[in-house]
């Protein structure tokens, strides 16, 4: 019965097999040295056990018009990251509000109005890992983010008509992305596809 859900192709290799697609909700984000504070670096897990949604990065390649004697042909720029949004639920014991306040305080002092002392000891690595809800640990496909920093953040709202839960919104900003990568075959056996990729000079922060 399954044969009838392939795509037929040509009479030698016939419909072949429907492939399982990846699943939006199967996924899992992991933040390294988030706040980073002795006493509540630990608090930076408790986040994955939060999280709502989270965008997948995105890669826009600037257009550049070169004109010629003959008309003008399209190249490219250096690569541009847009910022991506992370979602998280506050819970009742404060953990995420502590290691969200505690990178916030690596990126500024805001009890004294200093800045860090380097933008880059202020940062953090971002994970966003796709599972297939069967292996516990190893990831389909992963997104590492390196340089990352919250540009933006809305801690919501309170509502007395809303029985909702009370959700955090964050905007990430990042230098680059270090890999993409596959565990499908075991995390010995990693496949990168993309890995290193720099952001245009100009947009670093």
């Amino acid at each position: 019965m399954f044969g009838k859900y392939g795509v037929p192709i040509d009479t030698v290799v016939g419909r072949g097999t429907a492939i399982q697609p990846k699943l939006s909700f199967k996924f899992r984000v992991r933040l390294i040295s988030f706040g980073g504070l002795e006493e509540s670096a630990p608090r930076g897990l408790d986040i994955t056990q939060q999280v709502v949604s989270i965008q997948k990065p995105t890669i826009s390649f600037p257009k550049v018009d070169v004109p010629t004697y003959g008309g003008t042909y399209k190249t490219f720029n250096q690569p541009v990251f847009n910022a991506i949004r992370l979602t998280l639920r506050d819970d009742i014991e404060n953990n995420v509000m502590f290691a969200i306040n505690s990178q916030l305080q690596k990126q500024y002092d805001l009890k004294r109005g200093r800045y860090a002392l380097s933008s880059g000891v202020s940062k953090f690595t971002l994970l966003v890992e796709t599972l297939d809800g069967q292996e516990e640990i190893r990831a389909v496909d992963a997104w590492k983010l390196d340089g990352c920093f919250i540009s933006d953040i809305d801690f919501g709202e309170n509502n007395y008509s809303s029985g909702e839960a009370s959700i955090i919104s964050m905007s990430i900003e990042y230098d680059h992305i270090n890999d993409h990568y596959s565990e499908s075959q075991g995390a010995l056996q990693q496949l990168s596809s993309l890995f290193y990729v720099m952001s245009k000079s100009s947009e670093v922060v």
